[in-house]
Formats: C-alpha cells, sequence, structure tokens
C-alpha cells in the first residue's frame, strides 16, 4: 500500500491544482474513460494546469491520450514565445 501511495502522491496533488473535481474528470477524459462534456457549473480544466496534471499522471503510470500531446505542444510553444520575446 505505501509504495502504491508514493507512486500516486504528486498525482494526488496535481488533481487538486483546480477545483475538484475539474481535474478528476480531465484525468479520466485522457484516459478514454469518460466524454469530454461537462455541466454547469464545471468548467474545464485551464490550459495552463494540463501540463503539470499529465506529468503527474504519466509518472504514476497512467497512459495518456495522443490527444494531449497536443496540449503540451502548444504549451511548449506559448513558453518559448515568452523566452524569446525577453531575449529581444
Amino acid at each position: 500500500a505505501r509504495e502504491i501511495n508514493l507512486r500516486l502522491f504528486g498525482l494526488h496533488q496535481k488533481l487538486f491544482i483546480e477545483p475538484n473535481p475539474i481535474p478528476a474528470k480531465w484525468a479520466l477524459q485522457q484516459m478514454g474513460m469518460i466524454s469530454g462534456a461537462l455541466r454547469l457549473p464545471l468548467v474545464p480544466l485551464t490550459e495552463a494546469a494540463q501540463p503539470a496534471v499529465a506529468e503527474a499522471m504519466r509518472a504514476a503510470g497512467i497512459a495518456v491520450s495522443a490527444q494531449l500531446c497536443v496540449v503540451e505542444a502548444r504549451a511548449l510553444i506559448a513558453s518559448l514565445k515568452r523566452l524569446v520575446l525577453r531575449w529581444q
């Protein structure tokens, strides 16, 4: 049990990066377990938080969908653009 808890600890922390259950539902969607449809008052997980939850899922050994790679690529491109603007 301790080994499993240690493996999942980072994910448990990131699942509260935004109001619950938004990150948990996003993670389940990335695993293909639920659709992406949300009912109000829930809103989608912000693009800024998605890479952190995705990395925690990977660290916990949880597979994520290819769609997530697109989201992470967009976040990486945005970060690179900010860096380039700082250097100019």
